[in-house]
């Protein structure tokens, strides 16, 4: 609960404003971001996998995402700029290439074992 806590008081003064957070709030909140980019990485991970440095280049484009998701929050009204987001993408799409990548390698054994 102190992670929570931390996001929580992160999140307030950096957007210079005072939210009741509730723990529950907190925690469905921020791992959906996790969910939602974890589907993003995998997806990116599946159209980059015909490329060169296939862990980077959809690292890398995730990343850009994230941060076009959190600019573009600034111009919608009832919406904000929230960095304390982007660690839960980041896992997000780490996981999600990290899933693609270790499948990949475990079937390109399997494959070659048969």
């Amino acid at each position: 609960m102190k992670i929570v806590d931390l996001v929580a008081r992160v999140n307030n003064k950096i957007n210079q404003r005072q939210i009741d957070w509730n723990v529950e709030y907190v925690i469905l909140r921020k791992l959906a971001h996790t969910v939602e980019y974890s589907a993003l990485g995998v997806a990116a991970s599946l159209f980059f996998s015909d490329r060169k440095h296939t862990v980077l280049n959809p690292l890398i484009f995730c990343a850009i995402i994230s941060i076009v998701d959190q600019m573009s929050k600034i111009a919608i009204p009832g919406r904000e700029f929230d960095i304390t987001d982007w660690p839960f993408d980041f896992l997000g799409y780490v996981i999600g290439v990290l899933v693609i990548a270790t499948g990949s390698v475990y079937w390109k054994k399997r494959r070659q074992s048969l």
